[in-house]
């Protein structure tokens, strides 16, 4: 399969079109930028190997970016978190856990999408199913009500999930 910047491009909207939630996709949106390449050092080869991976979205303020790759982690986890890496410093694919295998979801893991009031509390019942606890809220708001919960009694039960995906289809196993 040959990447383009055109064909990454359809790809991410096909994925936007999943989210039913203007907010979350104005705030994705004001944030993608033209696709291109950045070669990233992979750090689990030779000493010096790189791989091309395309930049497609960039929140400088937190200095991430979401890159894709077919090298690497890639093609099954193509999607990754990776620094935006302008202070000189080399570089990096990163590890193993910042990369998914879609778009939505490598955002939905990033530390950029905790300032969007789209998370929720879920207890996980004894048939393995998650129950919405709270209404959507805040990040921060969110794992305060799950702390709370997790001490009376003491459970560990309870967890911090965000409102764009159904938790019983990518949560279950």
């Amino acid at each position: 399969m040959s990447v383009s910047a055109e064909w990454l491009k359809r790809l991410i909207e096909t994925e936007l079109a999943t989210i039913d939630h203007e907010a979350t996709l104005a705030f994705i949106r004001v944030r993608l930028v033209e696709p291109h390449i950045v070669m990233r050092d992979w750090d689990y080869g030779s000493p010096g190997q790189q791989y091309p991976c395309w930049t497609t979205f960039e929140d400088r303020s937190w200095d991430l970016a979401l890159a894709h790759c077919n090298e690497g982690y890639g093609p099954q986890r193509p999607w990754g978190m990776v620094s935006i890496g302008e202070s000189g410093r080399p570089t990096s694919m990163g590890m193993d856990t910042s990369w998914h295998p879609g778009f939505v979801a490598a955002f939905l893991d990033s530390v950029v999408a905790t300032e969007l009031p789209i998370w929720r509390v879920y207890r996980r019942n004894d048939d393995r199913a998650f129950t919405p606890i709270t209404a959507p809220g805040e990040w921060k708001t969110a794992w305060e009500s799950r702390d709370h919960l997790a001490e009376h009694p003491k459970d560990n039960r309870y967890y911090v999930l965000d409102t764009l995906r159904d938790p019983n289809q990518w949560l279950s196993s």
